[in-house]
């Protein structure tokens, strides 16, 4: 009755639930009042002891040539990550350093012209191995992002990279 008084009220609006996929009884019940899954998103963490195990493989046509420039106006704010080559840029990020122990990576994108050709693999590689091989205390011991379930591609490269999923988030649309 509650969701029939809702639904007069919001007239033609969709209405969309958040839920975990772990709690079954979240799931059924969604399904039994006719919610459809409309897209998942997922936390992915990688650890510098997974990363050592697992890493990205470094060779491809883009690793000579490929460089990565971090700038940061403010401790508090994210770093911008940019990669060049040849000193032009092709694709960038963000990191939100969380501590000495954790970074939230996001944002990453690669040139529209020059993608499916291993460059995000190359550039990934690049970024992890200078957060995770940094010297001493600058190490970085874990990376956390989020991640949509639709994108096919990304989910691919950051589990290639050793990326493990550790939460998963479905949406419901009514």
């Amino acid at each position: 009755m509650l969701l029939e008084e809702l639904l007069k009220e919001t007239e033609d609006h969709d209405l969309v639930f958040p839920a975990e996929e772990t709690c079954k009884d979240t799931v059924l019940t969604l399904h039994a009042i006719g919610a459809e899954l409309w897209y998942q998103e997922h936390l992915m963490e990688l650890s510098s002891s997974d990363f050592l195990k697992t890493g990205l493989s470094k060779n491809n046509r883009f690793s000579d040539s490929l460089t990565l420039a971090m700038s940061c106006d403010d401790e508090k704010e994210p770093s911008l990550c940019t990669f060049l080559i040849n000193g032009s840029p092709v694709g960038s990020c963000y990191l939100d350093f969380r501590g000495q122990s954790a970074s939230y990576f996001y944002g990453f994108e690669i040139s529209e012209s020059l993608r499916n050709q291993g460059l995000g693999s190359a550039c990934l590689s690049l970024l992890l191995d200078d957060l995770f091989l940094r010297p001493g205390s600058e190490k970085i011991k874990k990376i956390i992002l989020q991640v949509s379930g639709q994108n096919g591609p990304a989910m691919a490269l950051y589990k290639k990279a050793g990326f493990q999923i550790t939460e998963s988030l479905s949406y419901y649309i009514y």
